[in-house]
């Protein structure tokens, strides 16, 4: 598996690669064969999608929400693109927050 880890501090890279190393781990022990080759988390989302899609027109904006990871299939496997909006400390607080407010709620 090939890691392109644009955003961040070395030290910060490390650890967003070290998190999505997991991913290869979970397909195995499912027992599957894990198809993605390639997880870029670039500092232009929409920018690199186009680019390894090969398309020009790809947009993260869905009206009142936006992606935040894409998967593309080409003849090498599975490429996989996150936003790096998912390793900034507020998108954190948030996932934290929902977790409380999720978990308050069952019980």
């Amino acid at each position: 598996m090939r890691y392109q880890i644009e955003v961040g501090t070395e030290e910060q890279k490390k650890d967003i690669e070290n998190e999505l190393s997991l991913i290869p781990h979970i397909f195995k022990e499912m027992n599957i064969e894990c198809p993605i080759y390639r997880i870029i988390v670039p500092v232009n989302f929409d920018k690199t999608v186009n680019i390894v899609s090969g398309t020009t027109s790809y947009s993260s904006g869905r009206e009142e929400q936006m992606a935040i990871a894409k998967v593309i299939n080409d003849n090498e496997g599975v490429t996989i693109v996150f936003s790096k909006i998912l390793y900034t400390l507020g998108y954190d607080h948030q996932v934290g927050r929902s977790y409380i407010c999720m978990k308050q709620c069952m019980y």
